[in-house]
């Protein structure tokens, strides 16, 4: 499944629109046009109906919490460290996470950017060594992303077994 930006969370959550509607802010636009398969162009309308120049967020901003347990996240990562410790990079995202959070409650967006930062590296590790004991250990409804595509543990494995 490709990754979508009108259903994401950070879209449907209504915390960028500010960013997101102003007019001067391509550069936001542009990130999100060249990172998901449902923008057409950086001079993207709204689907929400939120107006080119709105200032400050939504005052209909979603309520509720990020919800990351469908994906290989960082908790999952932290408490079956040695299942990951040997890909490369793995290690200094928990560092970088653990130094952003300190104690504090972690943003939506640093929690789906480091969630992102953690499946990347590990498609990555599984195709690089077709290592299929990382995806025996998981749940084969976890979905993972290669930063291209998201696919279920499941779907990863068929393609490594496939050698695709």
């Amino acid at each position: 499944m490709k990754n979508t930006f009108f259903d994401s969370y950070h879209c449907k959550s209504k915390f960028h629109c500010s960013s997101c509607r102003d007019i001067e802010n391509n550069e936001f636009r542009q990130q999100i046009y060249e990172s998901f398969s449902d923008v057409n162009e950086s001079n993207f309308d709204c689907p929400y109906g939120v107006p080119w120049g709105a200032e400050g967020d939504s005052d209909e901003v979603m309520k509720e919490e990020y919800d990351d347990r469908h994906l290989l996240n960082i908790d999952l990562v932290k408490s079956s460290r040695e299942l990951f410790e040997n890909i490369d990079g793995i290690k200094q995202i928990i560092d970088e996470y653990n130094e952003k959070v300190k104690n504090s409650k972690c943003s939506p967006c640093l929690r789906a950017r480091i969630n992102r930062g953690i499946s990347r590296k590990v498609v990555s590790h599984i195709r690089k060594n077709k290592d299929l004991s990382i995806l025996n250990s998981l749940n084969s409804n976890l979905i993972l992303g290669d930063g291209e595509t998201d696919k279920k543990v499941s779907e990863w494995k068929s393609d490594i077994q496939n050698g695709i």
